[in-house]
Order: structure tokens, then sequence, then C-alpha cells
């Protein structure tokens, strides 16, 4: 019900296109809960968003500021780490989310669950049957001639861009948002990069964090030989659904081969 009510919102954005011609269409790689509504968005797909995508894309930008803050942080973390325990597909689980985010506030995250609160505000109304169009409309980006950076509010997901050790603070949170937008003075330059005042605010979708971490796992087999592999989890892929090509971020995990500490030049 919850999938489905969430689904309906974000079929409206626009008219879709023929299954034909959407199974023709190529997907993006970036993270992807990014890649997931920013295809559907452009391809006027349906697009399924759970508990599980959301808690996730939070709990690893909470664990973003953990790493960039650690020692700041250190005398908190411990002693609160047991409280965020994710639950799966309900009403009640949705507003577990909304009452956790006040936790995550306690660890000078203020500036990010302020964000937060209204967007997840939005999804419990969803899902108890009373959508706000505008709200679903301006996901990705609300002006359609923002280009290719992302402007809409799954943009404040994310409070922190790139990866360790290049990791920074989104600068979309320097913006306030008005109806969902950022608001954009007039009279602002245009020029061949930004056709769209207000497009330089947004995030190029590759900025995003990947949406996955890794663990060193070394493999000692009975014969005396050994192996390096990596544990991988997280956001690993986009999911499209047969019947009515709904798009949703997939969590998974799987065992990778390491990559060689020199490149492998293949002739």
């Amino acid at each position: 019900m919850v999938n489905t009510l969430l689904r309906r919102s974000l079929s409206t954005l626009s008219s879709p296109l023929t299954q034909a011609q959407l199974a023709q269409l190529p997907v993006n790689r970036c993270h992807p809960l990014i890649d997931a509504v920013g295809t559907a968005f452009s391809q006027h797909r349906p697009l399924t968003l759970s508990p599980d995508a959301i808690w996730l894309v939070i709990e690893q930008g909470f664990a973003h500021h953990v790493g960039e803050n650690a020692e700041a942080l250190s005398s908190q973390y411990p002693t609160s780490r047991n409280r965020f325990v994710r639950h799966l597909g309900t009403m009640e689980d949705w507003q577990r989310i909304r009452a956790r985010l006040e936790v995550i506030a306690t660890f000078g995250l203020e500036w990010w669950v302020a964000r937060l609160r209204a967007i997840v505000d939005e999804m419990i109304r969803t899902v108890g049957g009373s959508p706000d169009p505008r709200f679903w409309q301006a996901i990705y980006k609300p002006k359609q001639s923002y280009g290719i950076r992302v402007t809409g509010w799954i943009a404040d997901l994310f409070p922190y861009l790139g990866e360790a050790p290049h990791r920074r603070r989104s600068h979309v949170f320097q913006y306030e948002r008005l109806d969902w937008a950022i608001p954009v003075d007039s009279g602002v330059d245009t020029g061949p990069m930004w056709p769209e005042p207000g497009a330089e605010m947004g995030v190029e979708p590759k900025r995003f964090p990947s949406g996955l971490c890794s663990v060193p796992v070394q493999l000692n087999f009975p014969s005396g030989t050994d192996a390096g592999v990596d544990l991988v989890a997280g956001f690993i892929a986009v999911e499209q659904d047969p019947e009515d090509l709904a798009l949703s971020p997939v969590i998974s995990c799987s065992v990778a081969e390491r990559a060689p500490e020199k490149p492998v030049l293949v002739l």
C-alpha cells in the first residue's frame, strides 16, 4: 500500500511513454536513488520509494557526518548508535523515521534535519492518502530547463557530496527553499553553462556519494592459499518492474574481487 501510493503520486508528473519506447532508453550510472529518480523523472516512469531506501540514505548521511566530525562527536556516538534500527513497510515505519530525525539533530545536524522534517512529513501525508502534487513534482528538478544538475528536494537527503577524503558538505544547504524550489532573484545573469537562473545551485548527479560501503575480507582456503575480496553493501543498482517499468533503488550486498594495486594493462 505504501509503495502504491508513492508510485501513484510520482506517476502523475507527466504523461508516460509507451513501454516499447521506455525499454530502449539507457539508464545513467550514479547513486542508485538519484539514478532511479532522475530516470523516472526524465522518462516519465513510475517511481517506487520505500522506508528502507529513505532511511538508508539518512543513515549513510549521518555516517558521513560522523566520519567528518569523529573527534567532536566521539563522546556522543557510542552511547547512541543502537537507536538506529530499520523496520519495513508500514505507516509506522515512516513515523519512526520521523521520530529518529530528532535524535540525529542532536549530533550537530540541525542544519540538515530542518530540511528532512518537511520531506518526511510530506511522505507521511502521501502514505496517509493526501499527497501534495507540488511536492512530488519538485523531487528532481522544479524547472525543466535546469539542465543536468539536480535542484529538487531529493538533493536535501544528502548532507555531504563526494567520497572520502574529498567529501564536503553539500552547497544546497546554503540556499533556502520556497515551495520546494530554490528561489532565484530576478536579474540573475545567464550564459552558455547556466541557461536558467538557479541551475548553478544544483548538484551534478555524479557528485552524490556512491551509496556503497565496503569491507576487505581475507579468505583462507584448505589448500593453504588465500585471496582478498571486498564485501560491498548499500545501494547497489536500480530495479525495473517488469510490468509497468516502475523504477526503484536496490539495497543489497555482494562479494567483489579486490581491485589490483597496480593497473592491469590488457593487450
